[in-house]
């Protein structure tokens, strides 16, 4: 046999490993805003959900997509032994900021997060809820993910060694009546987003925004975690905020 046909053949046998050991180490597909098609800015989709709160109009803006970039969301703050950037590439990203008139305590918000996944991969199989709060509060009785002035919420997880996930997040912007006295919580408006990891390939699910129904399905998890908060049944998905104060 020619000798060169036998070197392009061992070529193209150590590529093709080459590229089964890659896809067993990241995802093999990068979904961008364009595929969801909503605008965007910055290759990261963009969804608005107005509101009203206190008698004046406000707005969530939601970015999301693809991290595409780890260093540029902050992944090596985290200080995560695991971490390579290409093990963390393609799952979702996520940043809602809040748009207000108000200042002040009658400016102050919070975001709640209430993640479901289940594991499919063989003897790892398992069903999981997750209150999504700071690691440095998970053992706390604080419900936010983030709170504050008009806060701004991130999240971009990643999971590391299975292949067959499912990754679904409820996201909910609420407020107190009396902004940081009670523990007295209220729907403003919120979202749902996740993804679907299949064969080590990330499948990002579209941004939707969320219904009454949607907080609805969520109290009962929330009142048994966090016993000591009021979690009131809101209307509020509509625009109304005929109870705020």
């Amino acid at each position: 046999m020619n000798p060169l046909i036998i070197v392009a053949f061992v070529i193209g046998i150590l590529a093709g490993l080459a590229l089964v050991y890659v896809s067993r180490e990241r995802p093999e597909r990068i979904q961008r805003a364009t595929d969801f098609g909503a605008p965007q800015v910055d290759g990261l989709a963009v969804t608005t959900i107005p509101f009203r709160l206190r008698g004046a109009e406000g707005l969530v803006t939601v970015h999301y997509g693809a991290n595409e970039d780890p260093a540029r969301w902050g992944y090596p703050v985290l200080q995560l032994d695991w971490f390579r950037p290409e093990l963390v590439r393609g799952f979702p990203v996520m940043q809602a900021s809040v748009g207000h008139p108000a200042e002040g305590y009658a400016a102050d918000m919070g975001w709640l997060q209430v993640v479901r996944y289940r594991v499919r991969d063989p003897g790892e199989e398992e069903t999981v809820t997750v209150f999504d709060t700071p690691p440095q509060l998970a053992e706390t009785e604080t419900p936010y993910a983030a709170f504050g002035i008009r806060p701004t919420f991130f999240d971009a997880p990643s999971i590391e060694g299975l292949r067959e996930v499912s990754w679904d997040a409820d996201t909910f912007l609420v407020y107190t009546p009396d902004a940081v006295l009670s523990r007295i919580l209220r729907p403003i408006c919120g979202f749902k987003w996740g993804y679907q990891l299949q064969g080590g390939v990330v499948f990002l699910d579209p941004l939707s925004v969320a219904e009454a129904g949607d907080w609805e399905r969520n109290l009962p998890d929330l009142r048994q975690r966090f016993s000591s908060w009021t979690f009131e049944e809101g209307g509020f998905f509509a625009g109304r905020d005929e109870r705020a104060e």
